[in-house]
């Protein structure tokens, strides 16, 4: 039998390893760099004796050119090899899968550790409002992009918009009469796009890019 371990050594691993200890009442040995050979390999594979014991064969350190020739004897061997790689190319991933034919699907199987996604950076939503003031289109576009990216609904953005022109004219900051116009035209948007059914987030950057 042959198990293919691809990933780090975490908590995975010692989940795949524990259950084939288990299975294999403790009767574990290891294989590392200096031995992951081919006659090494192949010799401990397809040798057994009577008196000894199936067990468990944890091979580390070991290339693809050399698990690519002792694939089939580990895959047919009544002992079972735990093979363990950081990671696999994809041409190499299928030609060991090409050399696995030779042998029943139920002779190898594969543990691959998913790459975990990087958290998306958190982002304020309000940030939009620093360059509003003073309509630097661009610094607005480039605001609006981020929080498309973030996954901020632009439902949520003109909300925010509209209590930042809301804010303004309590503080009395800015032109008032600038402020009421672009305020206007941003409400004139909002509804627009929900009587002609444009996309929401299209609308908004069409509100930025025209701003005055």
């Amino acid at each position: 039998m042959l198990t293919i371990y691809i990933g780090q050594k975490n908590t995975t691993y010692d989940t795949v390893k524990q259950k084939l200890v288990k299975q294999y009442d403790g009767q574990v040995q290891y294989i590392d760099t200096i031995f992951a050979d081919v006659a090494h390999i192949s010799e401990i594979a397809l040798t057994m004796s009577m008196f000894d014991p199936v067990g468990l064969y944890i091979v580390s350190g070991i290339d693809i050119e050399t698990l690519s020739e002792v694939l089939v004897a580990c895959a047919s061997s009544e002992h079972h090899f735990l093979v363990v790689m950081d990671s696999i190319t994809a041409p190499n991933r299928k030609k060991l899968e090409k050399l696995a034919d030779n042998v029943p699907a139920s002779r190898v199987n594969w543990a691959i550790q998913e790459k975990e996604k990087a958290p998306a950076p958190k982002i304020n939503p309000f940030s939009i409002t620093n360059s509003l003031s003073t309509a630097d289109r661009k610094k607005l576009w480039v605001s609006l992009v981020e929080l498309r990216n973030a996954g901020i609904e632009p439902e949520n953005t003109f909300g925010i918009l509209f209590w930042k022109y809301k804010d303004m004219l309590t503080k009395g900051s800015g032109n008032t009469e600038q402020t009421i116009a672009r305020m206007g035209q941003l409400v004139h948007t909002y509804h627009r796009a929900r009587r002609e059914g444009i996309d929401m987030s299209d609308a908004l950057e069409m509100y930025i890019l025209n701003l005055k």
